[in-house]
């Protein structure tokens, strides 16, 4: 995150020629940087200052370990771990001060997702996920002369749904299956740092 702040800062230092926001008809292409995963916006000016969003984010991890047994009670083991998610959906932002070349913003999101887990460790573990969330998420955003902006965003506020589906195998005849959903809400702040092209 500081490292974030700082090129924000550089930005924002260097910006005497930077021109102010101009959205109305554009087409938009914004990246996350040093996030967890990728975060992809694709934005359309309907006004000078609210834009159509859409949202996609992907994320995937992949782990192993294995443990060695020292003891005639301990056997050797091994443990991998894989998994992927998806989520994206519609938005809308409005621009706070769309005749600057430096806007703070928020968005209203509704976004559908779909994860993907899997377990080995003494049997196989499979889980299922997918639901929907919608919020509010703020944001600041420096125009530049050249068409494209930095900016910092984070969600404030989100309500989730999810219904999971968890499939755990011990053997070749042996399974054990459960389903179930969960609702949420979070608040709170997690900022990320964001370029956007406009063209």
């Amino acid at each position: 995150m500081k490292k974030a702040l700082s090129l924000l800062s550089l930005l924002l230092l260097c910006g005497s020629n930077a021109w102010a926001a101009d959205i109305a008809g554009k087409w938009g292409l914004g990246a996350g940087i040093a996030n967890f995963a990728t975060d992809i916006t694709v934005l359309h000016g309907r006004s000078e200052k609210s834009a159509w969003l859409f949202d996609l984010q992907l994320g995937q991890y992949e782990s192993a370990a294995e443990s060695h047994g020292t003891t005639p009670y301990l056997i050797d083991r091994s443990t991998n771990r894989n998994g992927w998610r998806i989520a994206g959906g519609p938005g809308l932002r409005h621009l706070t001060r769309p005749q600057s070349d430096f806007s703070p913003y928020w968005d209203l999101f509704l976004h559908g997702n779909y994860a993907h887990d899997h377990y080995f460790n003494d049997g196989s573990n499979d889980e299922a996920a997918w639901g929907v969330d919608t919020g509010l998420a703020i944001g600041a955003e420096y125009f530049t002369k050249w068409h494209f902006s930095a900016a910092v965003h984070t969600r404030v506020a989100s309500f989730s749904w999810e219904h999971r589906n968890s499939t755990r195998s011990y053997g070749l005849n042996e399974s054990y299956e459960s389903t179930g959903h969960n609702q949420g809400a979070s608040v709170g702040v997690a900022p990320q740092l964001f370029v956007r092209v406009y063209f």
